[in-house]
C-alpha cells in the first residue's frame, strides 16, 4: 500500500458524467509539484483526461504545483493526441503577496508562478475575471465574489506590492478568488472552494443566484474546500458563521478543508441553532487522497 503525503494546501480532480458523457477538471494544484505528482501517481489519475485545469486565487499552496501539473497533464494530452489543456486564471494577478508580521515591518512573502512559467509548462493560458462554464457546460467557475456579510473580511495582514508606490500595501479581501460549481440531478449544487477568503457565506450566496431562475433557488448539496476559519483572527467569527450558513443556505453536506480547522468543524457538528445541533451528521471528512462518488 502507498500512503499520499499531506501538505498545507488543496487540490481536487472533479469528474462529471451526465447521459454518458464525461469531463474532468483539476482545482488548484496544490503547494508543491513534487507532492502533486507523487500523491496523483498513487491514486492512479489519468493525465490526459483533465481537460482543464483552474486556479481558485494566487496563493502558492494552491498555485505552486501548477508547473508540475500542467506540464504532466500537457504531456499526457499530446501523447494521446488530444486538444491542449486549458488553464483557467484569474486575470488580476498581483506581482508580490505577503503576510506582516505581528508587531514587525517584515513581510513573509507569498511567491506565485508568474503567467510565463505557466505559459512554458503547457496548455492554453486563460485569463479572466468573469464567471463562465468550461467543460461543455460541464462546471461554473465563478467570477469575483461579491461580500455582503459584514463579519466575513477576508485574510487580516495580507498585503500585496504595490509596483507604483514601491510599499506593501494592505489586501485583506483578496477579491481575485473564485470557486467551482457544478449540479447533480435531483439533489443539487456542488461547491468547490479554494480558501473561501471571501467567508464561506458570501461564497454559497453567491453560488445560488447565478444558476438560479427567479422561481427558485437551487439547493446547495455539498460544499467543500477550505472554509477560512482556522487561526486566532478567524475562529471569532465561527459561531456567526454556523449560525447563517443553516439560517441563510443550510446545505444538505458539508466538508471542511484546508484552512478551515478542527474547531469549525466541530462546531457545525454541534453548535445549536434553534435548539439542535446545526449540522448534526452532515459534516463529511475530508482529507488527501479522498474520494467522494456522488450519483
Amino acid at each position: 500500500m502507498e500512503y499520499c503525503c499531506g501538505a498545507h494546501g488543496y487540490s481536487v480532480l472533479i469528474t462529471g458524467t451526465c447521459n454518458g458523457e464525461s469531463h474532468s477538471v483539476l482545482f488548484d494544484a496544490g503547494p508543491y509539484g513534487k507532492i502533486f505528482m507523487d500523491n496523483s501517481r498513487k491514486l492512479g489519475i489519468d493525465y490526459s483526461k483533465i481537460e482543464t485545469v483552474v486556479l481558485s486565487h494566487w496563493h502558492c499552496d494552491h498555485s505552486d504545483g501548477l508547473p508540475s501539473a500542467i506540464e504532466a497533464i500537457s504531456k499526457a494530452r499530446r501523447d494521446c493526441s488530444l486538444k491542449e489543456v486549458i488553464v483557467d486564471l484569474p486575470k488580476d494577478r498581483p506581482s508580490r503577496r505577503g503576510i506582516k508580521l505581528p508587531k514587525s515591518d517584515n513581510v513573509m512573502v507569498i511567491n506565485n508562478p508568474t503567467f510565463e512559467e505557466l505559459e512554458k509548462a503547457g496548455g492554453k493560458l486563460v485569463k479572466t475575471d468573469e464567471s463562465h462554464t468550461i467543460c461543455s457546460n460541464f462546471f461554473y467557475v465563478s467570477g469575483k465574489i461579491s461580500r455582503h456579510i459584514k463579519y466575513e473580511t477576508g485574510l487580516a495582514n495580507h498585503v500585496a506590492y504595490d509596483e507604483t508606490l514601491s510599499t506593501w500595501t494592505d489586501d485583506p479581501l483578496i477579491m481575485e478568488e473564485r470557486f467551482l460549481v457544478l449540479r447533480i440531478k435531483n439533489k443539487g449544487l456542488i461547491v468547490v472552494t479554494g480558501c473561501g477568503h471571501a467567508g464561506i457565506v458570501n461564497t454559497l450566496l453567491q453560488a445560488q443566484n447565478p444558476l438560479s431562475d427567479k422561481r427558485e433557488k437551487y439547493p446547495i448539496y455539498l460544499v467543500m474546500g477550505g472554509f477560512h476559519l482556522a487561526g486566532y483572527d478567524q475562529e471569532s467569527k465561527i459561531e456567526k458563521t454556523v449560525r447563517d450558513l443553516k439560517a441563510l443556505v443550510n446545505p444538505a453536506f458539508l466538508a471542511p478543508g484546508h484552512c478551515s480547522g478542527w474547531r469549525c468543524r466541530a462546531a457545525l457538528e454541534f453548535q445549536l441553532h434553534e435548539g439542535e445541533a446545526a449540522f448534526a451528521g452532515r459534516v463529511a471528512p475530508t482529507a488527501v487522497g479522498k474520494i467522494y462518488n456522488i450519483t
